[in-house]
């Protein structure tokens, strides 16, 4: 009789994770969406990509950010870009020491900052505010951001443009 329930029990938790949807399942197809967003610009469609991914792995939506920001330029595909990057090396802005940063590799650092800068410019505003939050009131960080002079000098304009 113990058996039995054991087994009853295996079959209906097996069930329900079968028949369980995740938290964030928009009732999408992943792969139609990727394609729309991606091959078509579909912004509606990377919206839906950016709240159905929260049930994913940090790493497994960066490719699908980079490629909307880099063939789409979609601004706020850039700060996700950089914010995935942040989340993968569990790096904090706010809480984070400078070293903390300094240890980062420095090649996926730069991209990060990059993507950022590049949201920045064109006009996204989780971009803009986080580097008028992070990196020009807090000074925190600004090391980090200037250790990268190449940066500074292509993207001066963004950085001087935000106020």
């Amino acid at each position: 009789m113990l058996i039995t329930f054991f087994f009853v029990g295996i079959y209906f938790q097996k069930y329900k994770m079968e028949h369980t949807k995740p938290m964030n399942d928009l009732g999408i197809s992943i792969s139609e969406e990727i394609l729309k967003a991606i091959d078509k610009g579909d912004k509606r469609a990377y919206r839906n990509l950016v709240i159905t991914y929260l049930d994913y792995p940090t790493q497994d939506f960066l490719p699908i950010a980079m490629e909307m920001a880099n063939k789409q330029n979609y601004p706020p595909a850039y700060y996700d870009v950089y914010s995935t990057l942040t989340v993968m090396e569990n790096l904090d802005e706010e809480n984070d020491s400078i070293s903390e940063w300094e240890n980062w590799n420095p090649r996926m650092r730069r991209i990060a900052l990059e993507y950022l800068l590049i949201g920045a410019k064109f006009g996204d505003e989780q971009s803009i505010e986080t580097i008028k939050e992070y990196y020009k009131e807090n000074k925190r960080l600004n090391k980090i951001l200037y250790r990268n002079e190449d940066l500074i000098i292509q993207y001066s304009e963004t950085i001087k443009s935000i106020k």
